[in-house]
């Protein structure tokens, strides 16, 4: 590269050394006991269960969206004043 005037300093790697340590030759693998895999289950079974009541909760909504709406204060009161020129 040509030099462009920077005082940085340049450090160099050599190529020959290892990039990552190796493990232990003596190391144990992971062991899950009989009280993590009770409580794995039942996180398990809490999120089925959360995502099953969500999906409810949402086709719920959906039906009540599709419903006609409630006759609000403001459409009854349009009612009663046209019944009410009907009747004069």
């Amino acid at each position: 590269m040509s030099d462009k005037g920077t005082s940085k300093k340049v450090t160099r790697v050599d190529s020959n050394e290892t990039k990552s340590p190796t493990p232990p030759v003596d190391s144990k693998p992971f062991v899950v006991s009989d009280e993590n895999k009770a409580k794995a289950k039942q996180f398990r079974f809490i999120a089925i269960a959360a995502w099953v009541l969500a999906i409810g909760a949402e086709i719920g909504a959906i039906f009540l969206l599709k419903k006609v709406p409630v006759p609000m204060l403001g459409n009854m009161l349009k009612d009663t004043r046209t019944t009410m020129k009907q009747k004069i």
